[in-house]
């Protein structure tokens, strides 16, 4: 794997992108003193090499339901930890599924649901396919 030296406005068009990536280019191009065609080249070369990989947005799901999300921690052994990550992350119900490094662990993140769903889900669906205990079952209402 190559790495690549960006200079300074190619990081100052990154942290603005990252802030607003629909921040116009004549605004990108004014903020970092510099023409709207050197933005826009800067950006397709950051684009090309695969540095920015999309633009995309952040949902606020307070907004959208009065249901919780759910962060949940999952421990299975060793042997099944492929097949759980690949059936969890089939679910259309989870937003994020994530391998923890210690003890064949997988954090889940969910989409916006009532309790019962979220329990379906995992005694009905999940729990009759492989082993896991549920260590651990967090609820925030911000996403």
């Amino acid at each position: 794997m190559s790495f690549y030296q960006l200079d300074d406005k190619d990081l100052e068009i990154l942290a603005l992108l990252s802030k607003d990536s629909r921040i116009t280019l004549s605004l990108l191009a004014e903020k970092i003193n510099t023409s709207i065609p050197t933005v826009k080249s800067r950006i397709d070369k950051l684009l090309g090499l695969g540095i920015i990989d999309k633009f995309s947005l952040i949902l606020n799901y307070d907004l959208l339901s009065s249901h919780p999300l759910y962060y949940i921690l999952i421990k299975t052994s060793p042997k099944e930890l492929n097949n759980i990550l690949t059936k969890l992350s089939s679910k259309k119900e989870f937003l994020e599924v994530y391998e923890l490094i210690s003890e064949s662990q997988v954090l889940v993140k969910t989409l916006p649901m009532e309790m019962e769903v979220l329990q379906e889900i995992l005694i009905i669906d999940i729990k009759q396919l492989f082993k896991f205990l549920l260590t651990k079952l967090f609820v925030t209402k911000s996403s």
